[in-house]
């Protein structure tokens, strides 16, 4: 979820990639059956019958994903090279998809099987410039995915352990 607390644009992603030779990109995935016309994106999901009508391009959410990311992260890491892409990992587009999506943004089938290679030509046609230095790759790996303990709250302990002792029977 990449809400940042912001409610009005709450939304989420599918992947965010930190590649420490490039920077952050999110990637977007659409599966099942997808058609756009226009301007208007539908999508069947597997075992649907009938197609629904998305709110936002997949190219809009994953645009929308990465300025919210980086207005997330710009306080504690400054200025982030981005990027994103959308992935449809279930078939490939027939026919092109407009200005909101250009050839270099999209992932299809056919690049799944070298996609570590499709990522950076990707990363290379978007100009994303990098690298993010070390620090900066823990930085945001901490802050996007914290190491954190949830442990019980003193009062419920207190309560737990009088609870027991009442159940306590003492011997005479």
């Amino acid at each position: 979820d990449l809400g940042c607390g912001d409610r009005q644009t709450d939304g989420e992603t599918d992947f965010v990639l930190v590649i420490p030779r490039h920077g952050i990109l999110v990637l977007e995935v659409k599966g099942g059956e997808l058609r756009t016309k226009d301007g208007s994106w539908w999508t069947r999901p597997r075992g649907a019958d009938d197609f629904k009508r998305l709110s936002r391009s997949p190219f809009k959410q994953a645009e929308d994903a990465r300025y919210r990311l980086q207005r997330y992260l710009a306080p504690q890491c400054g200025a982030l090279p981005f990027a994103y892409a959308v992935c449809f990992p279930g078939g490939a587009p027939h026919g092109g998809l407009g200005l909101e999506g250009p050839d270099h943004l999209v992932v299809n089938r056919y690049d799944i099987p070298d996609l570590p290679a499709r990522i950076e030509r990707l990363l290379r046609d978007t100009g994303m410039s990098g690298p993010l230095p070390g620090s900066m790759v823990e930085k945001v790996t901490e802050i996007l995915a914290p190491t954190a303990l949830i442990a019980p709250v003193l009062l419920q302990e207190s309560r737990t352990a009088s609870a027991e002792l009442e159940r306590v029977e003492f011997a005479p």
